[in-house]
């Protein structure tokens, strides 16, 4: 028996055998094409009217009753039995003469309570729903589900039910929530309830009766099984609302982001983000999150969220919201570089900055072993500079600069130089040396490398008008005979790597007096006769000579 008129989309098929009553059919204003709806009526069934080519109704969504987080299964059998802690508690069982248990609003597992038992929920002189999440609920053998306050009860997997349920004339005191599976009352039951069971049937057997309100995906009634819609779904329960939001907040600053709804009927919301935001990230756990934007971005952002009632979800609601631009500090880049010893090097400085501000550069340390120069210009966010290496350095050197962009200073950029050595060639030193003639000189030749490397040293050129004796470096120089004036020979320095130089060694042969010498002469005369002769003599010097007898003869005169 169903009292009240069965709105059907479209133009159902309807079937009648036996006897039954079809208090009216009307026509709505709904589509008329013909459906796959067909309405059977048999046997003394009782239809308070039909309603045809009425407007689809959507069905509201059940979401799933929370899982429990107790651990304990627990039977009673007498009314002196405890069920210990709720908190702990994840299944019940009601036996034998276990009577009635109040049960306190929570999450549990399986409940089952036999003949002669049964279930108190709610909260005597509540206006405000308590909710009880269950995973399966069983009453049989005339056992009761009774409530004493407004209930809404959530279940996961169907419920089963052979006793009574609820209270007769307030039906609004308790609304049962199936998320999968139905409903099935059996052997008399009597419910007063409004019942949404959307993925699931409602099957009403055997003299049973379901009082209150309905939304099913399918309805049976079998066996003078009674339906009586006397609690619409709508005025129990309306949908909640959820707030549109305008946050602003600067570049790279995270912002807290407090989401806000409302249900009419007070009942506890669960918020779920339908749109992530495009140009960030969302952390926290909702309500309460925080918005962070990628780096530097700013701009316009948002994202969209509903809540949810458990059975109704609210429209979507958007959070616009808008990132400020802040000012970047630029960044000074950092950079290796290679030169020779003794050689210029050219290097560009490199500047950026995120907002695309010019950029200035101050070196805030030179380097310890050059000098730097600054180009007379440069492109915008960059420096031109020239490195000297101090003369004859090589090793590792370097300076410190950073950029500007008006506004902030970057952190300091290092730039890394490596000075490679080069082969410097030796440098030999020239000398100049003075001895008597006929004497002999001791020469060591000499030469500077800056490199410090093994030196070999070779006469090029050799003296004319004397020799060379030993080994250079180390040699004597030995004019010729009685040669006095001025010589020279020139020899080279060569180190390791082949390099080399030369230099002349100046050596003045000063003068001596070298005694004449007289040429002997050797006279045959008669006995008693005269010899006339001329003495002479030779000097290298060519000076004016006097003769003088130093023996006179023995036997003559």
């Amino acid at each position: 028996m169903i009292t009240g008129n069965l709105l059907v989309p479209g133009l159902p098929t309807v079937r009648i055998s036996g006897n039954p009553t079809l208090g009216g059919n009307h026509l709505a204003s709904g589509p008329g094409t013909q459906t796959g709806y067909e309405v059977s009526l048999g046997g003394n069934a009782f239809l308070g009217g039909l309603v045809r080519r009425a407007l689809p109704a959507i069905l509201p969504e059940v979401a799933a009753p929370t899982a429990p987080l107790g651990t304990r299964s627990v039977t009673l059998n007498n009314a002196a039995d405890a069920p210990g802690d709720f908190a702990t508690l994840r299944n019940l069982s009601l036996k034998g003469k276990a009577g009635e248990r109040s049960i306190p609003p929570g999450a549990y597992g399986d409940f089952s309570a036999a003949s002669g038992t049964g279930f108190v929920l709610g909260i005597p002189g509540s206006t405000v729903p308590s909710v009880y999440h269950l995973q399966r609920l069983t009453l049989s053998g005339q056992s009761t589900l009774r409530v004493v306050g407004p209930v809404e009860l959530r279940i996961a997997a169907g419920f089963t039910a052979n006793g009574q349920v609820g209270v007769e004339g307030r039906c609004d005191w308790l609304r049962i929530l199936i998320q999968s599976g139905g409903l099935t009352l059996n052997g008399g039951c009597e419910v007063h309830a409004i019942v949404l069971a959307p993925e699931g049937e409602v099957v009403v057997n055997g003299n049973s009766r379901l009082i209150g309100g309905l939304a099913s995906d399918r309805l049976t009634l079998n066996g003078n099984g009674l339906l009586r819609l006397e609690c619409g779904l709508g005025a129990e329960n309306e949908p909640p609302s959820a707030q549109s939001l305008a946050i602003t907040t600067a570049e790279d600053l995270p912002v807290a982001v407090g989401l806000s709804g409302s249900d009419p009927e007070g009942a506890p919301l669960a918020y779920l983000v339908l749109t992530e935001p495009a140009h960030g990230a969302l952390s926290g756990t909702l309500p309460n999150l925080t918005y962070t934007p990628h780096p530097d971005y700013f701009g316009p952002d948002h994202f969209v969220y509903a809540v949810s009632d458990g059975a109704l979800q609210s429209a979507p609601a958007t959070v616009n919201l808008t990132v400020t631009p802040a000012n970047d500090p630029p960044v000074a880049i950092p950079q290796s570089a290679i030169t020779s010893e003794d050689t210029p090097l050219d290097l560009i400085l490199f500047g950026e900055d995120r907002d695309g501000d010019p950029v200035t550069f101050t070196v805030t340390a030179p380097p310890a072993h050059g000098t730097l120069a600054v180009a007379a210009s440069s492109p915008v966010s960059t420096l031109n500079v020239t490195y000297t290496p101090s003369p004859g350095y090589h090793g590792e050197d370097g300076f410190r600069f950073r950029v500007n962009d008006g506004t902030a200073d970057s952190a300091e950029a290092e730039v890394r130089i490596t000075v490679a050595s080069v082969n410097d060639a030796p440098v030999a030193a020239p000398q100049a040396l003075t001895l008597p003639e006929d004497g002999w000189l001791p020469i060591t030749l000499t030469a500077v490398d800056e490199d410090a490397d093994v030196l070999t040293f070779t006469v090029e050129t050799a003296p004319a008008h004397g020799t060379l004796h030993g080994t250079a470096p180390s040699v004597i120089y030995i004019p010729n005979l009685d040669f006095s004036g001025a010589d020279t020979f020139r020899f080279r320095v060569t180190d390791t790597g082949g390099a080399s130089s030369t230099a002349n060694i100046s050596i003045t042969v000063t003068p001596v007096n070298d005694p004449p010498v007289g040429a002997p002469l050797a006279l045959t005369l008669p006995e008693d006769s005269v010899a006339e002769f001329a003495l002479s003599a030779s000097d290298v010097d060519s000076n004016d000579l006097v003769f003088a007898i130093l023996t006179p003869p023995a036997h003559g005169s």
